[in-house]
């Protein structure tokens, strides 16, 4: 260790001690202008040009309504949950017509559905069948006349 603080030692005189704190004030006063330049308020930023969103700074703090911490009967929520969900009869026989209505189409739509497919299987069926005795007849008249050629 001895060996680099001799070498410090060399570099350090009286002369630069005086100069150092020069500097130094000189760099507390630069280090001073750039804080105050760093400091840009909206209104400089807006004057260049500059467009942004609403800004926090601009929003109204929230109201402070009186808070109750006291336990609640539970009156006012169940006062207030009748009115919101009271049904009336008449609306109760509205949504049943239209929920049968509803179901009454849908059935009908896949009974329809259904008649056709039974279509369609019993004419593949007769189609089918209507091919097969053909293949039968052109095989007999071919085994008869293969008998009368000989």
């Amino acid at each position: 260790m001895p060996r680099y603080q001799d070498g410090l030692d060399e570099l350090s005189t009286s002369d630069s001690d005086s100069e150092t704190d020069d500097l130094s004030i000189e760099a507390a006063r630069a280090q001073k202008k750039r804080k105050q330049a760093d400091k840009i308020d909206m209104h400089a930023l807006q004057q260049h040009g500059y467009k942004s969103g609403p800004s926090v700074l601009y929003v109204p703090a929230p109201k402070q309504d009186e808070q109750s911490w006291e336990w609640g009967s539970g009156k006012d929520a169940k006062a207030h949950d009748r009115d919101d969900d009271e049904e009336t009869a008449e609306a109760r026989e509205h949504t049943r017509a239209a929920a049968n209505a509803g179901a009454e189409a849908a059935a009908a739509t896949s009974h329809k559905a259904m008649q056709q497919n039974l279509k369609l299987k019993s004419d593949a069926r007769a189609e089918h069948k209507q091919l097969a005795h053909d293949k039968r007849q052109q095989t007999f008249q071919q085994k008869v006349g293969l008998l009368t050629h000989v």
